[in-house]
């Protein structure tokens, strides 16, 4: 039974079904991973493959939640949507040697991240600010293999962005 915006606008807890499948295969492919990491796997250059797979369904299940939050969602709840894809997409280019385009997706979760978390209270800015700080190693990976400084780098629409992050209700 596919999720369709239709039913996500009946009941908005069909969204997490797509989240939930998100994970499943993000899960999957960590687990290949660590696998492959902990020398327990029997055919690495399978498990790359299989990672790859996984990674790469985890990344369309993110766009096809993306799609159908559009629909359904309004405010920050969007963004934070949209900033989940792009960290799924970020982490799946960097899985396929892709730095420019995991570092673009990357600066864009980063800023919506940055952006939701100092406008929430206390405790909620700290959980925003600590996934911030996990996505900031993967900017430095990225621009380290472009051979770029991750200080220099910055989101061309990041004003932008976060202008209409601040004016979301």
């Amino acid at each position: 039974m596919p999720i369709t915006v239709e039913r996500a606008q009946e009941n908005p807890l069909y969204l997490h079904i797509l989240v939930y499948k998100t994970e499943s295969y993000w899960a999957q492919a960590m687990n290949a991973k660590q696998k492959v990491t902990n020398k327990t796997h029997a055919n690495p250059r399978r498990a790359k493959q299989f990672i790859i797979k996984k990674m790469k369904r985890a990344h369309e299940s993110a766009e096809e939640l993306l799609k159908t939050a559009q629909e359904c969602l309004d405010g920050y709840s969007l963004y934070e949507v949209e900033a989940y894809q792009a960290l799924t997409s970020g982490l799946f280019f960097i899985e396929k040697d892709m730095f420019s385009e995991a570092l673009d997706n990357l600066l864009k979760a980063k800023v919506i991240y940055s952006k939701i978390g100092s406008l929430k209270d206390t405790l909620e800015a700290i959980i925003y600010e600590e996934k911030v700080g996990q996505i900031d190693t993967f900017i430095r990976l990225c621009a380290t293999k472009l051979r770029t400084n991750a200080n220099d780098i910055k989101l061309q629409e990041q004003d932008s962005l976060e202008q209409s992050i601040t004016s979301a209700k």
